[in-house]
C-alpha cells in the first residue's frame, strides 16, 4: 500500500484499516497482484509453498508462546531462504 501512496495522498480509509494485521495471507493480497498470489495456489507441493505454509501462519500472538528451537528456527529459514523463501518471493514480486 505504501508503494501505491503518494507523499500528500490520504489512502482509502478502509484499505488503510486493513493494513494494520499480522495477517501474512492478507497483507500478500493487499500489496501483490492478485495472479501473483494465485501462482503461490498454484505453486502447492513445490518448496516455496511448503514455506509459505510455515510462514503464513505466524502472527503477534506467538510471540507470547513457549515453542521449541527447532521451530523458531524452522520459521526464519522458510522466510529466508534464497531460492525458495517467502521474503525472497514477495521481494520477486513487489
Amino acid at each position: 500500500m505504501a508503494k501505491r501512496t503518494r507523499e500528500h495522498d490520504f489512502p482509502d480509509k478502509d484499505t488503510a484499516n486493513r493494513v494494520f494485521t499480522h495477517n501474512l495471507t492478507a497483507l500478500t493480497k493487499l500489496a501483490l497482484p492478485e495472479s501473483v498470489t494465485e501462482e503461490m495456489e498454484r505453486s502447492k507441493g513445490s518448496p516455496l509453498y511448503k514455506n509459505w505454509l510455515i510462514a503464513k501462519d505466524g502472527n503477534e500472538k506467538a510471540r507470547y508462546k513457549q515453542i521449541i528451537e527447532e521451530q523458531v528456527r524452522g520459521l526464519h529459514q522458510a522466510i529466508i531462504d534464497p531460492d525458495h523463501g517467502v521474503l525472497a518471493w514477495i521481494r520477486n514480486h513487489w
